[in-house]
């Protein structure tokens, strides 16, 4: 009972600030718990404790939000996996109630605990997002998890998550589990669909378009769907034709469209887009001037999430962010190596207070007072990985099929990967192959070495990619495509070796 009592009001306390507190107040608990987290770790975890003192020359308990930024950048490479399991861990690891997987670069997968309070924890927030964005009039629903399902935390997180808001909530859903089969899926849907008010399906993005594509004889209209993909970044051209696709009007996609973001490493729900940044993102896709201020370009535009500081602490870092977060395995300042920006709710307000909008207005008094709650966006990785179709794509797939092949080995220079949409607004895994001698070859040649690069390098990563194979198993259009350049004066300039093109247009890679 005062288990529950707790839980409650731990609810209560995330959902009220987040309502009713001012920016300030709401950021300022973040910094507070961030440094509660860090007395947390550095009182009980070995490892953790002799890092700080490395770099800081002693170990202070107690450390002020103002010196915060003092304490060392931890990752997977220079912490985690520098020590033993053992030195990393709150406790033992009998003591978890989950074990979930993720890749690292080249795919060399990581193992993470998750502890029970934890889960407490992304009941509280997932509760708050059902309620405000998912579900907020309360209706019977049928929820299909699409993610991937074993040991990835999508699927089995969202699952859980679900299953707890029924059984322990009494929310008024149901759930089923089919993973990636979109055949599967469909079949759910058409059978179970219509006993329910609301539909809500979760999934990575090609997988929610496959659905609407291939159920072109399902009334979505009639069934209230509602889609929560993650896993990758959405366009609003994608946006507009999934909307269009499950009869909605595009300005109220908002409400049946929506991206989440997530890890592994610090749960599959730690950001989600709200009706406010949506909002904000279609705007800055109109108005070049209002993107560059907020995502440094203005094409090409990732998603943009709200998040809760009394669950995670996002931090500036160079050209991304870092992450506290209280789990088994503790993470102070910790580098996910997601580029990005964070952007405090007064700051976001400043800057469209600049280009002429105001953010308490942009729905013309139509919602609620939005939650001021801060921002971040998630661009590419920092350490050339892509994701497509929720499978993470790296360059070492990429490097391997080349150096593995000899006609491949023999011509190509360098290359890039990226993800573009093609005139059907699928996304696309694009590898440019940089060609050492392009202006010496043939049409017929170029075409030949693109099959035999396509083989390839599909090959390799069905092999040695498992999140890829699952992936491709389940959708093709993940299948890469092969373009080939020329070598450039920005690559022959560059120091250091750059694998990811985030601007890359339809038109130049189809």
């Amino acid at each position: 009972m005062l288990r529950k009592i707790f839980n409650e009001l731990r609810h209560f306390i995330i959902a009220f600030f987040a309502a009713n507190a001012p920016a300030w107040l709401i950021e300022g608990a973040g910094k507070i718990h961030a440094s509660l987290i860090y007395m947390r770790a550095v009182s009980t975890i070995p490892a953790y404790r002799r890092l700080v003192k490395e770099h800081l020359g002693y170990v202070p308990f107690f450390l002020s939000t103002r010196n915060f930024h003092k304490l060392p950048i931890i990752d997977k490479d220079s912490y985690l996996r520098a020590n033993e399991f053992e030195q990393v861990i709150s406790g033992k690891v009998s003591s978890a109630y989950s074990i979930q997987r993720s890749s690292g670069y080249s795919g060399r997968p990581s193992y993470w605990l998750k502890s029970s309070n934890e889960a407490r924890k992304a009941n509280s927030s997932f509760r708050l997002v059902w309620d405000q964005y998912l579900n907020p009039n309360g209706e019977t629903a049928l929820v299909v998890v699409g993610f991937s399902l074993g040991t990835w935390v999508s699927g089995t997180d969202i699952l859980r998550l679900c299953n707890d808001l029924a059984l322990r909530d009494r929310r008024k859903l149901t759930t089923v589990s089919p993973g990636e089969d979109v055949e599967e899926s469909l079949e759910i849907i058409r059978f179970f669909g219509k006993h329910f008010e609301r539909l809500i399906v979760f999934g990575n993005p090609v997988y929610a378009k496959s659905l609407v594509d291939e159920g072109d004889d399902i009334d979505w209209k009639a069934l209230n769907v509602v889609f929560v993909t993650g896993g990758e970044s959405t366009t609003e051209a994608w946006r507009n034709y999934m909307a269009e696709r499950i009869g909605v009007d595009p300005e109220a996609a908002s409400k049946h469209i929506i991206n989440a973001y997530g890890a592994s490493d610090f749960g599959a729900t730690c950001a989600t887009e709200t009706p406010l940044a949506m909002k904000i993102k279609r705007l800055a896709t109109l108005d070049p001037r209002l993107a560059k201020d907020i995502f440094g370009r203005a094409a090409n535009l990732p998603n943009l999430f709200q998040y809760h500081p009394l669950v995670h602490h996002f931090e500036r870092h160079e050209d991304g962010f870092v992450v506290t977060y209280w789990s088994q395995i503790p993470l102070v300042r910790y580098n996910v190596h997601d580029r990005g920006r964070v952007i405090y709710f007064n700051e976001m307000k400043a800057i469209m207070a600049k280009h002429g909008y105001d953010i308490n207005r942009l729905f013309g008094g139509k919602e609620r007072q939005p939650f001021k709650l801060p921002f971040v966006y998630v661009d590419s990785r920092s350490d050339g990985t892509v994701s497509i179709g929720g499978a993470n794509v790296f360059p070492g797939n990429i490097e391997t099929a080349i150096l593995e092949h000899d006609t491949l080995r023999k011509h190509v220079e360098h290359f890039y990967i990226s993800v573009a949409e093609d005139n059907r607004l699928n996304a696309r895994l694009v590898v440019q192959l940089m060609i050492r001698d392009y202006s010496q070859t043939t049409l017929k040649w170029q075409e030949e070495f693109k099959e035999t690069a396509l083989q390839a390098i599909l090959a390799t990563l069905i092999r040695d990619n498992q999140e890829y194979r699952v992936t491709w198993k389940n959708n093709h259009l993940v299948t890469p495509v092969i373009q080939l350049i020329a070598p450039d004066d920005e690559y022959d300039a560059s120091i250091k070796r750059h694998y990811v093109k985030d601007e890359l247009t339809l038109e130049e890679a189809l």
